[in-house]
């Protein structure tokens, strides 16, 4: 009786210590080292975990994605190297050092799985946070994020936290996200991983994060979720999905009445977001998915074959932008990848991480998470979705999967 007990006791202590860990990570994504603020606190956090389970004989590292890993990073020194001497653009070796720590977090598997309820739970604390951070500035007029409580000096530096237009002034980012872009594409992850453990059985839960991935207005969570909802009908031949789909369709003009009734501001924000679903313009999604790949396409049209294959040299993304465009355009990962690295490099890039996520995922969830990772955001340095990428990858127990 007692050893039962006791083992119950460590079994709590560590889910505890679990829930905590993944808190942190998420709560200090946006912390950066003074002095240093292209690396987040998380990642150390993440490093000190690898050092502690390694003490505890409980990390493992698969030899083929220690292959591709190392071919990766033949490739990443190499691309540098030949850099050096063929790229008219400034490299800075800072874009190195950040892909060598963040692409090696990635590399080790742990023994020790994260239950999928401790996981889900701390994400839908952060829904709730961004829930509670939009009634606080709809009610006091006060909007209140990690910037009004800590130094710039000690936050990531570059991105939008909390921009906003005519019929929003404010959109949540869940207080602890670099921009509600990022806030946006974890709800849609949050609904995702809810239908894939749960099957929607916690219904209040999803309402609740639907209302909150609208508060935070961003086009790509619903992007990703509509790619999930997609990949997963097609993949799994699920009819249900496929009612849903024609049962919102059907229900779009309701709702679409009610909206302009209730919440006419709002509605006016997503009929202007909709209208930027258009080829060419002033508009997020011409800068995010076209303007990007037809500048690439010119680009590496007109690039050397030197060039091509082992890129301009880290960090020159910024750079070659400026000097051939100027333009307002947000590069993928995929085009930074090409851009700075070149193709051998980017094709063991794609192999490795392709090779990381599907001993984990279902297919339909590995494709959406790649394709979070690749074309909806430019995160090729971007520390939070790594870290994104870590939890997902290398801490949740996918055992006995619903869905």
């Amino acid at each position: 009786m007692k050893l039962n007990f006791f083992n119950m006791y460590m079994i709590e202590k560590k889910k505890i210590s679990q829930f905590f860990l993944l808190f942190l990570l998420i709560l200090m994504n946006r912390l950066a080292i003074p002095g240093f603020t292209s690396l987040s606190v998380s990642i150390i956090l993440i490093i000190f975990f690898i050092i502690l389970s390694s003490a505890k004989n409980e990390v493992s590292i698969d030899k083929r994605n220690l292959i591709f890993y190392l071919i990766m990073l033949s490739f990443l020194f190499l691309s540098t190297v030949v850099s050096m001497f063929i790229s008219v653009y400034t490299t800075t070796f800072l874009g190195v050092f950040l892909a060598f720590v963040i692409y090696t977090l990635i590399l080790f598997d742990f023994k020790v799985k994260f239950a999928k309820d401790i996981v889900l739970n701390v994400f839908f604390i952060f829904i709730l946070l961004g829930l509670f951070q939009y009634s606080i500035y709809q009610i006091f007029g006060n909007f209140w994020d990690l910037s009004s409580v800590v130094n710039s000096d000690f936050l990531v530096q570059g991105y939008n936290t909390s921009d906003g237009n005519e019929y929003m002034e404010k959109r949540t980012n869940g207080f602890v996200f670099l921009e509600p872009s990022f806030f946006s594409q974890f709800i849609a992850l949050y609904i995702i991983l809810e239908y894939s453990f749960f099957g929607f059985k916690r219904f209040l839960r999803v309402g609740i994060a639907l209302i909150v991935l609208l508060l935070a207005a961003s086009g790509t969570g619903p992007m990703l979720l509509i790619f999930y909802s997609i990949v997963h009908t097609v993949l799994k031949r699920n009819f249900k999905m496929l009612s849903l789909f024609l049962t919102i369709a059907l229900l779009l003009p309701i709702l679409f009445k009610l909206g302009l009734t209730f919440v006419p501001d709002f509605m006016g924000y997503l009929l202007e977001r909709l209208g930027e679903f258009s080829l060419g313009g002033d508009n997020s999604f011409n800068y995010r998915f076209i303007l990007p790949y037809s500048s690439a396409y010119e680009f590496l049209s007109n690039s050397n074959y030197l060039t091509f294959l082992f890129g301009n040299g880290p960090l020159t993304t910024a750079e070659i932008n400026t000097r051939n465009w100027n333009s307002d355009a947000n590069f993928s990962t995929l085009l930074v990848s090409i851009f700075e690295y070149g193709l051998f490099f980017t094709l063991f890039y794609i192999f490795y991480l392709y090779r990381i996520s599907s001993k984990v995922f279902y297919k339909d969830l590995q494709l959406s998470v790649l394709f979070m990772f690749f074309v909806l955001s430019g995160a090729f340095y971007q520390n939070y979705t790594i870290i994104l990428l870590w939890i997902l990858c290398k801490v949740i127990d996918f055992n006995n999967k619903v869905g």
